[in-house]
């Protein structure tokens, strides 16, 4: 079994892939946090040397960062039960606990915002690549300022903010196209929004 953070990492079924050809591998994602994996040769080729204290060399497991996550954290491969010939159980105390890492962007940039186009919200992700003043504002088609969504210091992390489609008001928007301007230290962008009511 696989244990993980689910506050911190995803992982996906078909998110565990063998390094080993001719192997093939099934997994669930069983509970939060706990995922499930079956490995197996319908040709009878040997998976793994009883030898080997590390089974996460014959695994490939593909974590995403949950909420832009940014740092380590541990995962560990537990309860790990090995079949030879005629699927007789070969004893083993395998246990591999290893971190997965994620670390500030190379570079800043803003992605498209999602859903687009949107009722009633919109989230939009963003990467700083360095710390500093960043100011994400809303505006109209016409150039008219319609919302300042954000406009602090921040880390260089990954980051999202979510439109709820209000102006400084809090008052709602009409249905159109939006434009939100991102400012950064060294980076000045913008992305076209929808909103649809």
């Amino acid at each position: 079994m696989i244990f993980f953070n689910p506050e911190q990492l995803k992982l996906n079924e078909g998110g565990i892939i063998s390094k080993i050809s001719n192997v093939d591998i099934y997994s669930r994602v069983k509970d939060e946090g706990v995922a499930k994996v079956l490995m197996f040769s319908m040709g009878g080729d040997n998976i793994l040397d009883i030898n080997i204290n590390n089974i996460a060399e014959i695994i490939e497991i593909n974590f995403e960062p949950i909420n832009m996550f940014n740092g380590s954290s541990q995962v560990e491969l537990v309860n790990i039960i090995l079949a030879g010939n005629a699927g007789n159980q070969i004893s083993s105390e395998t246990k591999t606990v290893f971190d997965v890492s994620y670390s500030a962007p190379l570079k800043t940039s803003i992605s498209k915002n999602y859903p687009n186009p949107f009722n009633p919200s919109t989230t939009i992700d963003y990467q700083l690549s360095i710390s500093g003043n960043v100011t994400l504002i809303v505006y109209d088609i016409k150039g008219a300022e319609v919302k300042t969504l954000l406009k602090e210091h921040q880390e260089a992390t990954y980051h999202n903010i979510i439109w709820d489609g209000s102006n400084n008001n809090g008052q709602p928007v009409s249905s159109g196209r939006y434009i939100l301007k991102m400012i950064a230290p060294g980076y000045t962008e913008t992305i076209t929004m929808t909103l649809i009511k």
